[in-house]
Parts: C-alpha cells; sequence; structure tokens
C-alpha cells in the first residue's frame, strides 16, 4: 500500500511516501515560514499549508498512486474557521504568547486544571489562545464554526470532516485527561463554548476519506482513506523508536522536547506534562525548551555568513565549533531566547549569556548556546525521572541531530550514551507507524518500526566522562543564574 504522510512543521511542511517493503521512496518539502511580529505575536497564513498540500501532492502524484493519506502536524494551534472551513484570522501559532496575561488571570484555577489534563497553565496550550480570541475578536468568535489546529484544517480539507484526535486536544487545556472528553468545567473557565471544538478521535483513526473538492483541488484519488496520526512530538517519538516506557526521545526541532511513553495517567502529581500519547491507549510524559534550532539557527545567522539559499553554512559551521573545546572556552549560555518551558513556564524569559570576554570568537558562542540547548534538555530529562519515567536508553532525532557535535554534546551532558538513527523523518515515520496499523499493514507498532529497518543503521555516541564532568558544573553554575534572574524578575512584578 502506498501511504502518503503530510509531515507539516513550524517552518516547513513535507510529504513523504512510504511503498510498503520499499519505505520511503519520494520526499517533497516547502517551506511555511512563521511571522514574528513584536509583542509576542507568531502567525501564518492557512493558505499557505493548502499551497503547500497542493504542490506536495501533485508532485507525489506524477511518479506514484496515493492509496491512503496520514496526517501529523505541530500542536496547539488555533485556527477560526467558518463552517466551510475558510479561516476567519491568520492562523495563531504554538509560540504566540498574548494569550499571557489570560494565563496569569486564570493561575487560581491551576490546581483543576492540571488534575483534569495533565499539565500546569501555560502560554503554548491553545485554550486560552482561543479565550484571547473570543475576548479581543467578539464578532469573528461569533463567526467562527470551529477553532481548530493545522492538522484538523487539513483533515477537514481532505474529507469535509472536522475532527481532531487526542493528542492535539490533550495540548488545549479542554479535554479531560481521564475520560478523553471535552470537559464541561474546563471550558467553562476558559469561557469557551464546546459546540466550537471539534470532534474527538482517537490517533491511529481513519477520519474520513478524501473528497470530489479535495480529488480536484490536490489532484489526488477520491475516497482514499484518511488517517490522522498524531501530534508531531509523540509521532516523533514512535518513529525514532520510544513505544514503550524503557526509552526516552529528544526530539531537537524549532524547540527541543524530551518525551517517554507510559502506561496509564500518574496518580501523582507532576512537574512534565502528560499528553495522550499516538499509540492508542497510551500517554506520554513529556518536559520541553521553547528554543532549539530556533536559538541556534538566531546565533548562527547573526556571527556567520549565509551559504546557498539565504542560510548558514552550517557545514562551516560545525568545522567551526569542532575546533572549540568543551566548556566553549568559559561562556555559558542559558538559551530561553522564546521563554522558558515545561520547568518554570514563563513566556517572558529571555536568553542570557555569561563569562564572555575579550578573547571570545564566534565558535565559542555557537557552542555555548549548543552546549546551553543540552543542559536545558538535560534538566527536562530530570523532570522526566522525577515523575516515574524509566527510561534506560535516549534516541536523539530531528534537525539539529545531523550536527555529530552536537550529538556529541548531548551525550557528554546528559552523561549516558545516546543514539542516533540514520532516519532524516522520525516524525514521519511515526506517522506511517499510526497509519500502517490503523490500515492492517502491519500488526502492531513493533513490527511496523521494524520494518524501516532503523537499527541497522544506528550510531551511538558515547559519552566522554571529563567532558561530562565539566559539563555538570555548567549546569550547576547556569542553574544558579536562570533562578537570579527569575528572583530579579518576580521582585520588578512585584
Amino acid at each position: 500500500m502506498n501511504i502518503l504522510v503530510l509531515d507539516i512543521g513550524t517552518t516547513s511542511m513535507r510529504g513523504v511516501m512510504y511503498c510498503g517493503s520499499k519505505a520511503v521512496v519520494k520526499e517533497i518539502a516547502c517551506e511555511t515560514p512563521c511571522i514574528y511580529k513584536k509583542e509576542g505575536i507568531v502567525e501564518q497564513d492557512p493558505v499557505i499549508w493548502l499551497n503547500g498540500m497542493q504542490r506536495i501532492c501533485r508532485q507525489i502524484q506524477e511518479e506514484f498512486a496515493i492509496d491512503a493519506i496520514a496526517v501529523t502536524a505541530f500542536r496547539s494551534s488555533v485556527i477560526a474557521v467558518d463552517r466551510t472551513g475558510t479561516p476567519l484570522l491568520p492562523g495563531i501559532m504554538w509560540q504566540d504568547t498574548r494569550n499571557s496575561g489570560i494565563c496569569r488571570e486564570l493561575q487560581g484555577f491551576n490546581p483543576i486544571i492540571r488534575k483534569k489534563t495533565g499539565a500546569d497553565l501555560n502560554t503554548v496550550f491553545s485554550g486560552s489562545r482561543i479565550t484571547w480570541i473570543k475576548r479581543n475578536y467578539p464578532d469573528i468568535y461569533r463567526k467562527t464554526y470551529k477553532m481548530v489546529t493545522v492538522a484538523d484544517f487539513i483533515i477537514y480539507h481532505l474529507t469535509g470532516r472536522f475532527a481532531t484526535d487526542y493528542t492535539y486536544g490533550s495540548r488545549s487545556h479542554l479535554m479531560n485527561l481521564h475520560t478523553l472528553r471535552w470537559d464541561d468545567e474546563l471550558c467553562r473557565i476558559f469561557e469557551i463554548d464546546s459546540s466550537k471544538l471539534c470532534e474527538l478521535t482517537p490517533p491511529g483513526s481513519r477520519v474520513g476519506y478524501t473528497t470530489i473538492e479535495a480529488a480536484k483541488q490536490f489532484s489526488i484519488p477520491h475516497g482514499i482513506p484518511v488517517i490522522t496520526s498524531g501530534g508531531d512530538q509523540q509521532c516523533s517519538a514512535v518513529g525514532a523508536g520510544a513505544w514503550d516506557y524503557s526509552t526516552a526521545v529528544v526530539n531537537s526541532g524549532t524547540g527541543t522536547f524530551a518525551v517517554t511513553v507510559i502506561e496509564e495517567v500518574p496518580e501523582n502529581e507532576l512537574t512534565s506534562i502528560c499528553n495522550a500519547a499516538s499509540i492508542p491507549g497510551k500517554y506520554i510524559l513529556e518536559a520541553n525548551s521553547l528554543s532549539g534550532s530556533a536559538g541556534f539557527d538566531w546565533i548562527c545567522r547573526l556571527l556567520t555568513e549565509t551559504g546557498t539559499q539565504g542560510k548558514p553554512d552550517y557545514k562551516w559551521i560545525n568545522t567551526l565549533i569542532e575546533k572549540v573545546p568543551p566548556g566553549s572556552g568559559g561562556v555559558s549560555c542559558i538559551p530561553h531566547f522564546s521563554g522558558c518551558g515545561t520547568r518554570a513556564w514563563n513566556p517572558q524569559a529571555r536568553a542570557a549569556f555569561t563569562g564572555i570576554s575579550l578573547d571570545t570568537g564566534r565558535g565559542e558562542l555557537i557552542r555555548a548556546v549548543l552546549e546551553g540547548i543540552a543542559v536545558e534538555t538535560k534538566k527536562n530529562l530530570k523532570l522526566l525521572k522525577g515523575d516515574g519515567a524509566a527510561f534506560e536508553t535516549i534516541y536523539v532525532s530531528g534537525g539539529m541531530t545531523k550536527s555529530e557535535v552536537y550529538n556529541q554534546i548531548q551525550a557528554d551532558v546528559y552523561n549516558c550514551p545516546v543514539v542516533s538513527l540514520e532516519n532524516p523523518q522520525a516524525t514521519a515515520f511515526g506517522a506511517y507507524i499510526g497509519a500502517g496499523v490503523a490500515l492492517a499493514v502491519f500488526s502492531d507498532v513493533k513490527s511496523a518500526f521494524q520494518s524501516g529497518k532503523w537499527d541497522e543503521t544506528r550510531t551511538v555516541y558515547e559519552p566522554n566522562r571529563e567532558a561530562a564532568a565539566l559539563y555538570e558544573e555548567i549546569e550547576t553554575r547556569t542553574e544558579l543564574l536562570f533562578q537570579y534572574m527569575r528572583s530579579m524578575e518576580s521582585s520588578r512584578r512585584v
């Protein structure tokens, strides 16, 4: 069976064609850059995703017949649409922080929200984003038929059905993680009419079949099944090898996410996030840092010449930072370029460098950012362990892991071996696994994963004990600075 995976990321989307035992046979990618503005505004024109899908499907169809389509996407975006799926506002992205005031206002409800949803109140999840739309665009809110994620938006334009799966619902603060239903009390807290939310369905579900209109618009067959495979981080975890409690995955993309799979919602109070997994009936523990490649790309653009297509010359940058020893010549970075994530939710937090001298060069600054991202991720891995995670192996995935230098930094910082599989698209592969099981191509997740034969192409990075000891010191030092900055910010608010 030929399954096309539509993998929609924060800054690009791709179509990855899987043909049974041949695995990936074709990949088409196109950029979908966000619009960053002042005052925490991060938006996207939803039409860009439809145009990207049209381009991907047409190019795939030139060579292959599409038998089914699977969809995975970044989570927590909000698009207000009418009954025809037409956007009424630009899509509000997960990094947008205009809802921060609402989150502060609702802090008194945090115990209820955490108990029911598995996560503290934060600006990333979509519930308060919908509240912001209602308060600031009341006419638009009244006209809105559904509030959708980008995955829901794509699924509607393929099938004509407004549906979302549990993985996206569990990133909204509106779905009860225990009942897997929209929760009336949570909807009242966020002032949201639940009728404006999509129908909930398990991940790995056939949500419909391509309509005649979709067939014409996207040059695809009419009547083929469409599967919602789950959110990008959930799919990435499965695609990178984490489908049970023994493995964790660190996915380093625009943000950096540490994820492990668990069997049930923990009863104890969590410091990390608990979401629905892309494997039906399972859950994940997750902790995130809001800046990964976003922070790395920023420092590279700032300090280096651009290469082809106006992008940093990453090959040259890798050569530059390879010459810098662990510790970056005494320079350390707290990488909160887009705010602080799971461990101390704060969209106003900012990055900081320390230890800069007149001897500091570009290589030291760039490497310090990579080391800072890895140190922050280690703190997130500790959150997962503190919440009962029992992983023994860490797999790494995402765009940043194309750098062997960064992978070695991760092994040294985490002070344990990390495994990189030569799978350039772990998220798409995870979505393919979910679709393959749903369509009975595979009997279970394990056999679907083994079809990719990624274990045959693994690279294991062993930690350097001397470097690991140095990074322990850097972790302690940067945490003291972070807590000082946090206390100063609190005193200013008072």
